[in-house]
């Protein structure tokens, strides 16, 4: 296979993909956003989910959530709610997400299941322990991914891919126009937050890299060079 999918993209969903050349370096500076049904109601204002994310176990091809916040990598979701509504006697929320900071093709997937929101369709998270006590049944209402990958816009050149996955949704209540919503989260700066572990680094200052405490300062020896140096007036014989 010469060529293969880049971002977030993950198995199952459809739209615009963007690919590279095997082996090539990736592409640092676009922008995607997606639009998809998440499960339940997810209330009217803007998330960023930022939850760090692990390689799968042994035997398996899920990504995780990490437990500790210096496991896994970093990732970041923004997540906007554009209207609720019922799939098949389901409730759902129609969502536009949009990486920002990304680790994996299964980051969206993982995000939206942290949330207590899965994506619909998708059997890899659906089981997740943390979404039992929201929904009594894990069997999605359709048999595809509820995933589309909008738009892509790379150096100034936007790609857009028509979605059809609001057909046969009946909307109860629409937060915002999908259209100026999409338009706002695209042009959201692509840039790390800055949040309080960023500038914390164990009571030191973050430039200090050696972090071992001293009571006091270190002198320095008069002479440089190795410990006990023969010209070191402090350990010559006398």
């Amino acid at each position: 296979q010469r060529f293969q999918p880049q971002g977030a993209f993950p198995v199952g969903a459809s739209g615009a993909l963007l690919v590279k050349v095997r082996n090539s370096p990736a592409l640092a500076d676009y922008a995607d956003l997606y639009v998809a049904l998440l499960r339940g109601t997810v209330p009217n204002s803007n998330v960023t989910l930022r939850s760090r994310l692990c390689q799968p176990s042994e035997g398996s091809n899920a990504w995780r959530l990490a437990g500790l916040r210096t496991q896994g990598l970093e990732a970041s979701t923004m997540l906007r709610p554009v209207a609720h509504g019922h799939l098949a006697g389901t409730t759902v929320t129609l969502a536009l997400l949009r990486p920002l900071r990304r680790a994996s093709d299964q980051q969206l997937l993982l995000h939206c299941a942290a949330a207590g929101c899965p994506v619909l369709g998708d059997r890899l998270h659906n089981e997740d322990r943390r979404l039992d006590f929201r929904f009594e049944d894990a069997e999605s209402p359709t048999k595809r991914l509820m995933l589309h990958c909008l738009r892509i816009n790379v150096a100034g050149t936007e790609v857009l891919a028509p979605q059809e996955i609001t057909s046969g949704l009946e909307v109860q209540q629409e937060l915002v126009d999908l259209s100026s919503a999409a338009d706002e989260i695209m042009n959201v700066q692509n840039s790390k937050p800055v949040g309080e572990w960023d500038t914390f680094a164990g009571g030191l200052p973050s430039q200090i890299v050696d972090d071992t405490c001293w009571d006091r300062y270190k002198l320095p020896r008069k002479v440089k060079g190795p410990p006990f140096h023969a010209m070191d007036p402090r350990h010559q014989k006398k």
